[in-house]
């Protein structure tokens, strides 16, 4: 699942196979297939841990940190420190949305869920600080701020400089 989990990121959906995990792990692909018959199988399962240790890192944000800022902050450095270590390193679930209409249904359920959690997790937080906007655009603001921050990882796989994130993030501060 590791293996599939960086293929995934690296070249999404359609650009990698079960050949493509055996030669990396040295083991037959029939090996593969009896752990997961189908490759939706497959994703499906990276894509529900994936989703798991977010929202344990999440909880982990909560508990560790007192205000909504302190959390937003952790949650900025997090990326940072993925796309420091390599610009690829970008949010599994965000860079399969681009394929959502050609993935089958239990996909995309799970990475509707993944923006939904994501988003209400935001909107808390901006709750919580009594952020200066109405509590019915609260839901608004909360989607746009998680469009920024896939739009600035995006932008860092781009230009292969984590720097374009850090900006842009740094500038979602001003709402916490």
């Amino acid at each position: 699942m590791d293996i599939a989990y960086d293929l995934l990121v690296q070249r999404g959906y359609y650009d990698f196979s079960y050949a493509d995990i055996s030669e990396k792990i040295g083991i037959k692909k029939a090996s593969i297939h009896y752990y997961f018959p189908t490759k939706e199988s497959l994703v499906l399962q990276v894509i529900q841990r994936y989703r798991s240790n977010i929202q344990k890192k999440l909880a982990q944000l909560d508990e560790s940190t007192e205000t909504p800022k302190s959390k937003i902050k952790a949650y900025i450095d997090y990326w940072n420190n993925c796309l420091n270590d390599s610009p690829n390193n970008i949010c599994l679930c965000m860079h399969l949305a681009s394929s959502i209409p050609m993935l089958s249904a239990p996909i995309q359920k799970e990475l509707q869920s993944h923006f939904t959690e994501l988003t209400s997790w935001i909107s808390e937080l901006l709750l919580e600080n009594k952020t200066a906007v109405s509590q019915n655009d609260i839901q608004q603001l909360a989607t746009d701020i998680l469009a920024t921050f896939h739009g600035a990882m995006l932008s860092a796989r781009v230009y292969q400089n984590s720097h374009y994130f850090t900006k842009i993030s740094n500038d979602i501060l001003k709402f916490f």
